[in-house]
């Protein structure tokens, strides 16, 4: 072989682990940590966002509190995340406390909200599913969003190019 076949077949070996490692787990886990942190802050400001693919729908502002339910928050003690009037998720900060990364598989990644809620049969799935179908869905990502995290991937992505040698 001459030498310019040996350095296309590097670079080809090359290319193939790059591709493989940003597939992998332990590439895809930062990401879907990201994604955990922007949906917890737009949440905790007091933004949802409908379900919807790849980043395709716009964050709205989450339903206001009924009257009722502000005076119920004001005699109890509440997360320090957010005050009686403030409608963002969190009473007792165990719902967004609670998401995680729930799968990585084939270069996909789900997260979502773990556990059972404390002093409650109730879990924090169920929660979220409830808050969705009242008009409070939160688990998907805005079109910034989106964009933001496809950043983070392609920072983390080139990172991996310049680990192997690809990129100067």
């Amino acid at each position: 072989m001459t030498n310019a076949q040996n350095d296309l077949k590097d670079f080809a070996g090359k290319i193939e682990s790059v591709i493989r490692d940003a597939a992998a787990q332990n590439a895809l886990r930062p990401v879907a940590e990201k994604a955990i942190d922007i949906i917890r802050k737009r949440t905790r400001l007091g933004y949802g966002v409908p379900n919807s693919v790849n980043g395709t729908a716009d964050r709205f502002k989450l339903q206001a509190l009924s009257p009722g339910y502000i005076k119920l928050r004001q005699k109890s003690h509440l997360s320090d995340q957010t005050s009686a009037k403030r409608s963002n998720l969190t009473f007792t900060g165990q719902l967004l406390d609670s998401l995680a990364v729930i799968r990585i598989i084939a270069g996909s990644v789900i997260v979502g909200p773990t556990g059972t809620r404390k002093g409650e049969s109730l879990t924090n799935a169920q929660l979220a599913g409830y808050l969705a179908e009242k008009g409070r869905p939160f688990l998907s990502l805005s079109k910034p969003e989106a964009e933001q995290l496809r950043r983070f991937y392609r920072n983390t992505f080139g990172d991996l190019l310049k680990n192997k040698r690809l990129k100067k």
